[in-house]
């Protein structure tokens, strides 16, 4: 784990003990949806799966426990909906890049709910491509965003 003067991973640029670091440590809990999806991002990068699987509604499966930690490069919040101290509900897409091989591209829209007045991330819908720009990929390529289009006419421009 970071030491406490590191710079948390989560992109907010804050000292890990005055960020993430709190949450992990179960001082703290989050009073966002995006707090947790930032501290949830953290924790993946450490394979810290017992925060996790304290930080959802569903069980964590098993396989997600067994298999090899990828290595987190960034994360970056696209939109928000919701999910600030006083609501029930939130949403947060976000971006995450990561190596597993290759640089992929991690992108979820995630919903919560608060259970006993806590935040729990319950489902989200999940798309994983080889990130764009990250690997060669011929101008007449199918998209590898999944889009059916060639690369040059989507995420190629």
């Amino acid at each position: 784990m970071q030491g406490l003067s590191m710079t948390c991973e989560c992109g907010k640029n804050q000292a890990f003990k005055d960020c993430c670091g709190r949450f992990l440590d179960g001082s703290e809990s989050p009073t966002t949806c995006e707090e947790l999806v930032r501290s949830r991002f953290v924790a993946f990068g450490f394979g810290n799966f017992d925060y996790i699987e304290r930080t959802q509604v569903d069980p964590l499966p098993t396989e997600v426990r067994e298999r090899r930690v990828p290595e987190w490069e960034s994360l970056e919040i696209v939109s928000t909906q919701d999910g600030l101290a006083d609501d029930e509900t939130g949403v947060v897409e976000f971006e995450a890049i990561y190596k597993e091989g290759t640089r992929r591209l991690h992108r979820e829209t995630s919903r919560f709910v608060r259970v006993d007045g806590e935040w729990r991330y319950k489902d989200g819908d999940i798309q994983d491509i080889v990130a764009p720009g990250k690997t060669k990929i011929g101008r007449n390529q199918a998209c590898p965003c999944g889009s059916g289009r060639k690369y040059k006419r989507c995420c190629g421009v």
